[in-house]
């Protein structure tokens, strides 16, 4: 059996052997970029926006809490607007000590 593939193998001519392995490292490469190459991007993607909404999320707590021990309500209130003017930040609520919403921004009105 083997001999036999062999033997199949080496009648075939110079140009089919070259275009037959070039076609395989072509399937080879597409199966590649088709499913490894996304996947790694996805996974990319997903950390570096983990990333980003850590540093936001501690952003806003520096901010609201040096501007809490302040106790200046104006400050407080400036703090807010800058931060809802920042165009990533969905949805941010600012909680009192025994838990009610002081001060909440939802513009796209999402349920959490």
């Amino acid at each position: 059996m083997r001999g036999h593939i062999i033997s199949l193998i080496s009648n075939l001519s110079i140009r089919f052997k070259i275009l037959f392995s070039s076609v395989i490292m072509l399937v080879l490469v597409s199966l590649f970029i088709s499913f490894y190459y996304p996947l790694s991007q996805k996974k990319l993607a997903q950390h570096t926006l983990e990333n980003k909404v850590e540093s936001m999320a501690d952003m806003v707590a520096m901010t609201i809490g040096i501007v809490w021990m302040s106790d200046n309500y104006q400050a407080m209130v400036e703090a807010m607007n800058w931060l809802k003017r920042d165009k990533d930040l969905s949805y941010m609520v600012l909680y009192d000590s025994s838990g009610t919403p002081l001060s909440t921004y939802n513009p796209h009105h999402l349920r959490v």
